[in-house]
């Protein structure tokens, strides 16, 4: 294959996350306009990379026939984003305090945690422009994600509250089998 500079540049421009997007319908992408989704929240500036993981679990079955392993299968299939938000306003602070309850008596407001079992997902996107597609965008989403892991909320003079966040996607089984999950997409 011969380098293709086009290929490279690209996917170089950073990428907006938005949470509470609707799930596109089968066999198709989001509805973007100008690159946002027809719904969700734009989680604002983020700071380094924004990563979209995914890995698909493959065991074989071991013969007496053969020394190595035969017929590969998928024994389970993880997908997940992170990125980190640097805008520490209340709605990104209860949204990365997502098992929290929030509670507001008019002279202030109090995120409470703890003894909440329940884990609420929702449909989330990050959407990129292509640097040399013109009005053309790229990115993932999860369709069923939750914020999972440590959050950790910084507190120190002279720099922003960098809020890293870590949401894993949760299978969909009313989905089609192959897009359970969630998705890469690209605007041609």
């Amino acid at each position: 294959m011969a380098v293709n500079e086009a290929n490279i540049t690209r996917y170089i421009k950073g990428g907006v996350v938005y949470t509470g997007c609707d799930v596109p319908a089968a066999d198709s992408g989001p509805i973007l306009t100008a690159g946002v989704p027809a719904s969700g929240v734009d989680r604002g500036a983020t700071q380094g990379v924004s990563n979209f993981l995914y890995n698909a679990e493959i065991t074989k079955v071991d013969i007496e026939q053969v020394s190595g392993g035969v017929s590969p299968f998928v024994v389970s299939e993880a997908i997940a984003l992170t990125f980190t938000m640097v805008e520490g306003d209340w709605e990104n602070v209860k949204y990365a305090l997502s098992q929290s309850t929030e509670v507001d008596d008019g002279t202030m407001k109090v995120l409470q945690l703890g003894g909440q079992l329940c884990v609420t997902g929702d449909c989330i996107a990050i959407v990129a422009p292509k640097a040399c597609g013109g009005s053309l965008y790229y990115g993932a989403m999860l369709y069923d994600a939750f914020v999972s892991g440590e959050r950790t909320l910084p507190f120190k003079r002279g720099e922003e509250k960098r809020i890293a966040i870590r949401l894993e996607g949760n299978s969909v089984p009313t989905r089609a089998e192959g897009d359970q999950l969630g998705q890469w997409f690209e605007e041609l």
